[in-house]
């Protein structure tokens, strides 16, 4: 679930730390073509025409990971994709989709000089890659202006690429990074290290991407990009979190403990019609609470509700104290949902639900959790409909139902002359 309360697919709705104008899609193709090959941890090529995808978060096993000319890899929404060592992408395409990402540890290579194929990353709305070595652009073109091929990134609004060491630009005729957005928010181009490039490169054309080179430049330009060199003074430029995601992404020190609590409250909504007794439609309200319990701020948090139906979205409530769209350390974000009752659940005389959470921090370390009820129906209340087998740390809320009883004998009398 994400702070702006759109539904990611039916029951799971990502909160990010990207999270800004949701409701807006992204330029970035995300439709995965019937033909693209499941990735699995062991894939380290991706070979000349074919697609590739992935539809879980998924660590690449292995010290080098090769994209050929020609070949597609598709990261769907809210997925992450982590891979290490020596990244050589020779050509082809990556296309990272909405709130999604792909974080390598070690070094990048973009394109492949004098080779003429295109190597183009689709960076999607509020998402990332990130890097913790380095990204050197290589120009297929070698500065030819007769040849059309780009080695390239295309942001879209809010999308970040993180660079934790240098970042080296080759390309003349084209800019490495391309704005694609629609104007709803900026993207951002983030490197701890000095940044170099051949004489007469620059990194965008578009104002609407932010850069932060924050140990110099050498050789190349900003282009028509906002440039920062100094944190401290243009701390306004600073999209919310990004500081602290790059600070994550780079840092090895401290060991972080990611960790998360849920805790979920059910009521019966008694109104002064139904008197506290349940029919179809009648609604029961309930509270979600996740708390921060670890050292180290998260991101992506996931809130998935399986038992309440797959139209049913909650709603976040408040938390975010500091308005920075990460759960700080013992920070506690709330959520509700209304839930429609059933004649099933009247049948059974009570609403049985559990729901789990999930979140990662800026090294992709996830927590993860299952709700329990801080004040649990006691076992000896009356009409208590016992546990599930299956979930005995089900929230469990009573339902009462409607009885007619007839005790005037001449309405008794009545009713058997009508049957």
């Amino acid at each position: 679930m994400i702070k702006r309360k759109q539904l990611l697919n039916t029951t799971l709705l990502l909160l990010t730390l990207f999270s800004f104008y949701q409701g807006i899609a992204s330029n970035i193709n995300c439709k995965i073509p019937s033909d693209a090959i499941l990735l699995t941890a062991s894939t380290n090529i991706l070979q000349s025409g074919k697609k590739y995808f992935t539809d879980k978060d998924l660590l690449i096993a292995g010290s080098t990971f090769t994209i050929e000319p020609n070949a597609e890899l598709y990261i769907p929404e809210g997925v992450i994709l982590q891979a290490s060592g020596t990244m050589h992408m020779k050509g082809g395409l990556i296309n990272i989709c909405d709130n999604a990402g792909f974080f390598f540890k070690g070094a990048v290579n973009i394109g492949e000089i004098r080779s003429n194929n295109n190597a183009i990353v689709n960076v999607g709305d509020f998402s990332f890659f990130s890097v913790n070595g380095s990204i050197s652009q290589l120009d297929p073109a070698d500065g030819d202006s007769s040849k059309t091929a780009k080695a390239q990134f295309n942001l879209s609004d809010g999308a970040n690429i993180n660079v934790c060491a240098t970042l080296s630009v080759a390309s003349i005729h084209y800019p490495m990074v391309k704005y694609v957005g629609k104007g709803h928010e900026s993207a951002n181009v983030v490197n701890r290290a000095p940044a170099s490039g051949t004489p007469g490169a620059k990194l965008s054309d578009s104002s609407s991407v932010n850069w932060f080179a924050l140990a110099g430049l050498a050789h190349v330009s900003p282009g028509s990009a906002n440039l920062c060199t100094d944190p401290l003074a243009c701390e306004s430029m600073w999209p919310p979190g990004l500081k602290a995601e790059i600070e994550g992404i780079c840092s090895e020190t401290g060991e972080t403990k990611p960790a998360i609590s849920l805790t979920k409250v059910g009521a019966f909504n008694t109104t002064t019609v139904n008197q506290g007794y349940a029919s179809v439609g009648e609604t029961i309200n309930y509270t979600f609470k996740i708390k921060n319990i670890g050292n180290v701020a998260l991101k992506n948090i996931t809130l998935i509700d399986e038992m309440v139906g797959n139209n049913l979205i909650p709603e976040f409530i408040s938390g975010d104290i500091n308005n920075n769209n990460l759960l700080d350390v013992n920070e506690e974000w709330v959520y509700t949902l209304i839930y429609p009752v059933t004649q099933e659940d009247i049948n059974r005389k009570a609403v049985y639900n559990i729901a789990s959470a999930s979140a990662k921090d800026f090294k992709f370390k996830t927590a993860t959790a299952t709700s329990y009820d801080p004040n649990p129906l006691p076992l000896d209340t009356p009409g208590h409909p016992g546990l599930l087998a299956d979930c005995k740390k089900c929230t469990i809320v009573l339902l009462k139902e409607y009885n007619l009883v007839i005790t005037n004998p001449h309405v008794r009398q009545l009713m058997l002359n009508l049957e």
